[in-house]
Parts: C-alpha cells; sequence; structure tokens
C-alpha cells in the first residue's frame, strides 16, 4: 500500500516537471520572438500605412472619375443656371407678370435673380467652353474655378491699353504636403534595415546611412514636391489651356484673327509666374514626355548623352535654362510655348528680342552647361 502511495507521487511529480518543462519552452519561445530585429515590426507596419494610402489613393481616383461620367452628362454649372431659369420663371407666375423691364425696375427681387441667372449663364457658357478644350480632367477642375471677373475679363478682353496679367491670371500651385509622408516613413525603414544588415548602430553604419538617406532625399525630392502636385493637380496644363482660350477671345477683339501677329504685344505676362511655368514645365517635362510638344526642351533632337545631361539638370535646375535665356544667351527660349502667340510679350521683356526656333541651321551660341563652382 505504501509503495503505490509512493509511486503516484513520484508520477505526480513527474507530470509535474513535464508541465514546467512545456511552459520553459513556451516563454523561451515568446522570448525569442520578442528579441527579434527592430525592422522585423517596422516593416510589416510600413507597408500596411502604405497600402492604405495607395486603396484611399484609388478609391479617391474612381470617386474622380465616376464625378467627372456625371459631370460630362449634366455640367454643374449648366444644371445651376437651368436652376436659376426655374427660379426666374416661378416668380414671374407668383407676381402674374411677364414683363421683365417692369419687374426689374420695381422689384429688387427680381433684380437679385436676374443677376444670379446671369452670372450662372457666363461661368455655364465658361464650364462648356472648358471641357471643350482641355482634355484634362484635373485642369479642368482647376480652371471651372476662377473667378467669375477673371472669366468676364477674358471673354470681353478691353485691348485699348493691351491686356495685363497679374497673379490671378495664372492657376497657382497647390502643393501636397501629404505625399511628404512616404519619404518621411521610407527613411526610418531604410535606416533600421541598413543597421540590421550592416551589423549594428556603429558611428561609420551611422555616417553611411544618414548620407544614403540624404542622397534618397535629394533624388525623389523634386518627384515629391513639384512633379507629382502638379501632375495630380493639373497646374501646368491649366495654365496652358486657360491661355489658348484667352488668346483666342484676345484675338476675336482684335478683330483681326487668331493668327495676328499683334497679340503677342498685346498680352502682357507677368514676370514672376511666367518664369515659375517655364521652370516647372521644364522639370514636368523631364518625366511627362508628352509636355516636350507644348514647349522647348534643350535636349529635342539630341543624342542620348546629351539628352541624359540636359533632363539631369532640368529635373534638379530648371531655373538655370531659364535665367540663361532671360540674360540672351540661348537662341532659344526655353520652357516658353512652342505657340509664339501663347507667350505674349514675353520676348520684349528679355535683353535680347530676337529669338529663333530650335530647328533653326544657325548653331546655338552656347548650349547650357551645369554652373561652375
Amino acid at each position: 500500500m505504501s509503495t503505490n502511495k509512493v509511486v503516484g507521487k513520484e508520477q505526480k511529480g513527474n507530470m509535474n516537471l513535464l508541465l514546467l518543462a512545456h511552459l520553459v519552452a513556451d516563454g523561451g519561445k515568446a522570448a525569442e520572438t520578442s528579441s527579434g530585429p527592430v525592422w522585423a515590426t517596422w516593416v510589416p507596419a510600413t507597408i500596411g500605412l502604405l497600402g492604405s494610402l495607395g486603396v484611399a489613393w484609388w478609391s479617391g481616383r474612381k470617386i474622380d472619375k465616376q464625378m467627372e461620367l456625371s459631370k460630362q452628362a449634366t455640367p454643374p454649372e449648366l444644371t445651376r443656371y437651368k436652376e436659376w431659369l426655374e427660379i426666374s420663371g416661378k416668380y414671374k407666375e407668383l407676381v402674374n407678370s411677364d414683363d421683365v423691364d417692369m419687374l426689374s425696375n420695381i422689384s429688387e427681387e427680381y433684380k437679385g435673380i436676374n443677376a444670379s441667372r446671369k452670372a450662372a449663364f457666363e461661368r455655364a457658357v465658361w464650364e462648356r467652353k472648358v471641357l471643350a478644350t482641355c482634355p484634362n480632367v484635373q485642369a479642368q477642375k482647376r480652371m471651372i474655378q476662377i473667378p467669375a471677373s477673371k472669366i468676364n475679363e477674358i471673354f470681353n478682353p478691353d485691348i485699348s491699353e493691351g491686356v495685363e496679367l497679374d497673379i490671378d491670371s495664372y492657376i497657382r500651385p497647390k502643393n501636397s504636403e501629404v505625399l511628404w509622408i512616404i519619404p518621411c516613413i521610407l527613411l526610418p525603414v531604410f535606416w533600421f534595415v541598413w543597421m540590421y544588415f550592416m551589423g549594428g548602430p556603429g558611428v561609420s553604419n551611422i555616417i553611411f546611412s544618414a548620407i544614403f538617406a540624404t542622397a534618397i532625399t535629394l533624388l525623389v525630392g523634386p518627384t515629391i514636391y513639384w512633379i507629382i502636385p502638379n501632375r495630380i493637380n493639373g497646374n501646368l496644363e491649366a495654365n496652358y489651356y486657360l491661355r489658348k482660350i484667352r488668346v483666342e477671345y484676345l484675338a476675336k477683339g482684335d478683330g483681326s484673327g487668331s493668327e495676328s501677329n499683334k497679340i503677342q504685344s498685346l498680352l502682357k505676362v507677368h514676370q514672376y509666374w511666367e518664369d515659375w511655368c517655364r521652370a516647372e514645365g521644364l522639370r514636368y517635362a523631364t518625366v511627362i514626355s508628352e509636355w516636350e510638344s507644348v514647349i522647348y526642351c534643350p535636349w529635342e533632337d539630341k543624342g542620348r548623352f546629351k539628352r541624359s545631361w540636359h533632363k539631369f539638370w532640368c529635373y534638379f535646375w530648371p531655373s538655370y535654362y531659364v535665367k540663361r535665356s532671360l540674360k540672351g544667351k540661348t537662341e532659344v527660349l526655353w520652357g516658353s510655348y512652342k505657340d509664339d502667340k501663347l507667350n505674349g510679350d514675353l520676348k520684349e521683356k528679355l535683353v535680347r528680342k530676337d529669338t529663333q526656333a530650335p530647328n533653326s541651321d544657325t548653331p546655338e551660341g552656347s548650349q547650357p552647361t551645369p554652373p561652375q563652382g
């Protein structure tokens, strides 16, 4: 009897030891998991965040596309004009009068309705013109949103002293600061990955990782800060098609047709924003090849090496080419529109006024080269 009790106690003790061994083993695995490299937790979180941003961006694109299809079916400004027509008709039924002149003289309420109806009509005409002229959806949105005073100025240009463009005559850039989230997330990830593969946070590893992070930032900086926002918001396209419509109505006001050489002297451009459009147009064209057909680019008709050379400098420093043109050091106004009427009096603002097309037989006085020192 006593022997059985002893055996039972030994078996119970062995089971307790076995249970303890399992607990220790499980704890060891948990500890091993928790002591893994830091980047093992950062990378999945980063991928998840980037995936969420990508899904949100794609969903936004789909919504914009659906809104655009709806707009093409019934443009919003046209809908607003129809609403004011209905309001005007219902008001005349309410007062039991169709005499528009009398209502305009005696009724302040009808004056307001009539003024709103005319404003809605003008914006509906502008919207239709924009949709017919500009194929870029994002640029259409920017153009349709310009103030009513600018629409009236375009439709009814005062050519007595020429049309002088001010700061509000340009579609100004909308920087997307949210895009900087991407490099801010990626740089720490690169740093942790570098530390992991190089064997720890030593002084040399920290220096090399800092250099690597700086190089990546400089490389993608122009794309994130300028090219992508301009592409998303349609800034350059909006300015281009806005200028085309303005020149069209300016030619009609001049009475000499759209091919008139007088248009350039009548259209007085804003020097600062004209230079901005030229510089950013050059940077834009280094990535968006279709923009090369709109503006003069220094790499056109060049060999592979020179094309890469000029694109490199235009990507990082396009204002260098613009400044050389302003000083009359190039035969072509780099970044200016190939349709000369759209450039307005730009040539007259330069030190050297005689410019020529890039395909001229006369060789260039000097090719743009990177600055020395």
